[in-house]
């Protein structure tokens, strides 16, 4: 019996012991998950076939997968790599885990392709995983995001490989000291110029003293603890140092502390030494004997200029006076500092005469001016002259002229600055003037301009103009320099002289202050210019060069593409605007014609169908025919609006050009529209406002009446009480025209679009008033066919005041207006019935004609043919009018007229024609009628015609 309990106690132990096991399992395995997903590299682990096993959410992020997707799918198909350099596809490292049994780590330049094409420069590593037999079961693989590592370190890496040519050419050695430790980093150039191997001596403080010549030494460690020690603000120092054959050669030493502890003391110095010993050959030859060895210094490509210690220039050699333009003889004797130096370079050298006071020799730049005024910059390695007591006497600087050099560096830079600028800066004005700010670091942008071509009015439009003497926002292309420029795409560098020639050669005459030298280049798109970018200089001639042209050709093509994209944007979203804008306005406007056409046309078809009622009376009758009048009007007035914008967007609206009298021509509106604003408009009054003189201007009669009477109208449509008032006043060069009135006003909002076509057919503003909102757009076109400009000032509730300037030549004439030159038929003209000849085909036309005029004191008598009309009248002179319309079969009513005033110039024609289009009644004029009727014909407006050619 105790051996079964022992027994069972037994089993039950070792249960304990297996679920203690398997506890421990499961939380060892939810920590090691736990892990798994919390750290910062990816984690994919596949079975021994290379498929997806497991993977952490930022392997999920990178590979673009989630773990659900990409379970049981190789590895290969989820995890894409490219050699990022060559884009060959990457090994894949499991396969190689899989058949050499190790850790395998990944080539560099690696690039992971995310499944949304999303790139990664990435460092992984993969080791197999194995069972407890020792068998591989599969791979885990980690990797890490580096690309902005990677993008870091090759940038590095360019870097390092420029300087190290930048101190291969200057030779010089690099040089980084731990002041804590005394360790010091020495990079192979240093070893190298020297003769040594890398590393060959020790990397400290130690290494470096034991081999600077005894004599050196102690120097050299006094510069360094002055400097250390606060004496100094520069290390700077020269002594011999040993190569490896046993010679000596000579080494500027410089320095700059970059780490200090929180109490300021230095930590890091970092510098350079640079092999001066041919440098320090030629002052030993200079001291031991000038004369002996000036033949030599004459011959330098160097510059050498020895001063003393009151900067007065002892000696200079020729390659130091050709820099700088000068003879010798204009140097030696001379302050030559202050000659050849700028303020901030009188500073500078200042400051360096301080430190060669002290024994130590430099390497700086510094700007020196040249005879002609041109500035260049100089590297000027300067030391001391010592008298052998060791005292401070002067100076001797050998120098090189690296302006060129420092240009190429500050055009990349511009180039690169541009470049940002061009993706940063959103408007063409702001991005031209942080041009104009980065190119004046190479040369004098103090007059500098940027327009854009208008080539359909051939002219240019400032984007940027920033000059001392004139200031244009658009000009003739014509008139300009930049004609040449924009012509043929070229760049063009001219100093005065130039100028002159070329514009005499041309014909140009030139806008603008005459520069001494001018530069101008093109922007182009798909090698047509679109502008210009051009710099000049008042003062001079020298300026700008073959290098300033090519710096600002490169800078205009990237203004150029800048250009390009943003109108490329632009045009996108207009033409997208534009297309949703044309189909709503087109589909408010057929529903606006619709209801425009139909309306009056409802009217004139079923009142014309009462007018058969024999029951009607008197009153009735001519209420219908009244609206049947007023429906055919406005029926009238659509068509010619539609007549009218078909013409303008054809681009066959015709300007005929005329002299008129504006006085009359305003006196006319007057009388014509003030019984209707009586009639209909009893509370609002009718103004007229006029210059006291009389004046005639050229222009199109017929345009501009039509501008005048659309602004009337619109006036009077949208005015209950108060006045309309019109008129114009002068100028010189343009006569102001306007239309004013007390009316509803237009909010400010909508102020923009009253010009716009179709703008009434969608506004609310003109909800209750009848119209096709064509006659606005109508009256702008009208204005700019006469080249001049309209707008409007309103103010809702107070009213709202159109006004447009017209150009012209104004002639002022003094007292009475002109007589009017319409021919006046005598009095006698009164006393018996005038006979007039009607010419026209349509019977219609000719009934109505009879019906307005037969009871009216006049003697009609009609044929139907131009020929007829020619041939009546020849045998008939007795006329005392024509009426003869202008399109007829055969000879029409033009050439008509022009066979009857070869033999008689005094008989009044009045023409009448049903097309009403602009230019008829000119063309009518030229053919030699007096005067134009437009069908349909009005009773009075025929009769006052009539009487007025008659008497």
């Amino acid at each position: 019996m105790k051996e079964l309990q022992d027994k069972g106690q037994e089993k039950r132990m070792e249960q304990d012991i297996r679920k203690q096991v398997e506890d421990g399992l499961r939380e060892r395995e939810e920590h090691f998950r736990t892990t798994l997903y919390s750290i910062g590299d990816g984690v994919i682990s596949t079975d021994k076939y290379g498929r997806i096993v497991d993977m952490n959410l930022v392997a999920e992020d990178l590979c673009g997968w989630t773990l659900a997707d990409a379970l049981g799918k190789p590895l290969a198909k989820i995890f894409k790599i490219i050699n990022s350099d060559t884009g060959e596809v990457a090994d894949d490292p499991v396969k190689k885990v899989l058949e050499h049994g190790q850790v395998a780590g990944m080539a560099n330049h690696t690039m992971l392709i995310s499944k949304d094409g999303t790139k990664y420069q990435i460092s992984d590593s993969a080791a197999p995983i194995k069972n407890h037999k020792g068998d591989i079961t599969g791979v885990v693989m980690v990797f890490s995001n580096v690309t902005t590592e990677y993008a870091f370190r090759e940038r590095l890496r360019v870097s390092e490989e420029r300087l190290n040519l930048a101190m291969m050419v200057k030779n010089e050695g690099l040089w980084d000291w731990d002041l804590t430790t005394g360790n010091t980093f020495f990079d192979d150039r240093y070893y190298t110029m020297a003769g040594y191997q890398p590393n060959e001596f020790s990397q400290n403080f130690d290494g470096w003293a034991e081999n600077v010549h005894p004599e050196d030494l102690q120097a050299s460690q006094n510069a360094i603890k002055a400097y250390l020690s606060g004496e100094t603000d520069s290390f700077g120092t020269d002594f011999r140092f040993k190569r490896k054959d046993g010679s000596w050669m000579w080494i500027q030493g410089k320095g700059k502390i970059v780490e200090r502890d929180a109490n300021g003391v230095p930590l890091r110095m970092i510098g350079a030494h640079t092999d001066i010993t041919d440098r320090k050959r030629v002052e030993e030859a200079l001291r031991n004997s000038e004369e002996k060895y000036r033949g030599l210094i004459e011959q330098m490509l160097e510059g050498l200029v020895v001063a003393d210690k009151d900067d007065i220039i002892q000696f200079v050699n020729p390659a130091f006076c050709e820099m700088l333009g000068y003879q010798d003889n204009e140097l030696i004797g001379k302050v030559g500092y202050e000659k050849l130096l700028n303020e901030a370079g009188k500073k500078l050298i200042a400051e360096k005469n301080r430190t060669r006071e002290k024994g130590i020799s430099e390497q700086y730049e510094i700007d020196m001016i040249k005879k002609s005024g041109e500035q260049i910059t100089l590297l000027m390695h300067a030391s001391p002259v010592k008298e052998k007591s060791g005292k401070v006497v002067g100076s001797m600087s050998t120098c090189i002229d690296i302006t060129n050099l420092k240009k190429e560096q500050i055009v990349q830079q511009i180039l690169y600055n541009i470049s940002n600028l061009v993706l940063q800066t959103p408007t063409l004005g702001a991005l031209f003037k942080k041009v104009r700010n980065e190119l004046k670091q190479l040369f004098d942008t103090t007059n500098f301009f940027v327009a854009l071509y208008r080539p359909e009015s051939d002219t240019l439009e400032q984007l940027v103009f920033d000059d001392e003497k004139d200031d244009f926002i658009e000009w003739k292309t014509s008139e300009s320099l930049s004609r040449q420029v924009v012509m043929q795409a070229k760049t063009l560098l001219l100093n005065k002289t130039q100028r002159d020639q070329l514009a005499a050669d041309l014909g140009l005459k030139l806008l603008g202050t005459p520069a001494k030298c001018w530069l101008g280049t093109p922007m182009k798109i798909n090698d047509k210019a679109i502008g210009v970018v051009v710099i000049q200089s008042y003062d001079n001639e020298n300026a700008y060069d073959e290098n300033t042209a090519r710096l600002l050709e490169m800078v205009a093509r990237e203004l150029s593409l800048f250009i390009e994209r943003r109108n490329m944007l632009e045009d996108l979203v207009i033409a997208k605007e534009k297309a949703q804008e044309s189909d709503r306005l087109k589909t408010a406007f057929l529903a606006n014609m619709s209801h425009e056409i139909r309306t009056p046309m409802n009217s004139i078809l079923g009142f014309s169908e009462l007018l058969k009622n024999p029951q009607l009376t008197g009153d009735q009758k001519q209420r219908f025919i009244a609206t049947i009048e007023k429906s055919g009007e406005r029926m009238l007035n659509l068509i010619s609006d539609i007549v009218d914008i078909s013409k303008i967007e054809s681009g066959q609206m015709e300007v005929f050009d005329a002299e008129i009298n504006v006085h009359d021509s305003m006196m006319f509106l007057l009388d014509f529209f003030k019984p209707e604003f009586n009639k209909n408009k009893p509370d609002v009054q009718l103004r007229l406002k006029l210059p006291a003189q009389q004046t005639i201007i050229s222009t199109d009669k017929e345009k501009l009446h039509s501008i005048l009477i659309n602004l009337i109208k619109n006036a009077e449509k949208f005015t209950h009480t108060g006045y309309v008032e019109f008129g114009f006043c002068r100028d010189e060069n343009m006569v102001e025209f306007f239309v004013k009135d007390t009316g509803i006003g237009i909010p400010k909002d909508k102020q923009a679009k009253v010009f716009k076509r179709f703008f009434q057919a969608d506004s609310s503003l003109s909800s209750g008033y009848e119209g096709t909102g064509l006659g606005l757009s109508i009256t702008k076109a009208f204005v700019e066919l006469l080249g001049g400009e309209i707008w409007v000032e309103s103010k809702p509730g107070k009213g709202s005041a159109f006004y447009f300037s017209l150009p012209a030549k104004v002639q002022v004439k003094p007292g009475k207006k002109e007589e009017n030159t319409c021919r006046a038929h005598t009095k006698a003209h009164a006393e018996k019935k005038r006979k007039i000849l009607v010419v026209e085909d349509d019977q219609d036309s000719i009934d109505l004609i009879y019906y307005m005029l037969d009871k009216k004191d006049f003697e009609l008598y009609h044929v139907t043919t131009g020929e007829e009309a020619v041939k009546v009248f020849k045998e008939n002179s007795d006329f005392d009018l024509i009426l003869i319309d202008i399109k007829m079969p055969g000879i029409d009513g033009l050439e008509a007229t022009r066979q009857i005033r070869q033999f008689n110039k005094e008989v009044p024609i009045i023409a009448q024609t049903a097309h009403a289009l602009a230019g008829d009644r000119e063309k009518a004029i030229e053919a030699g009628c007096d005067d134009y009727i437009a069908k349909p014909i009005k009773l009075d407006a025929l009769t006052r015609m009539i009487h007025q050619y008659t008497g």
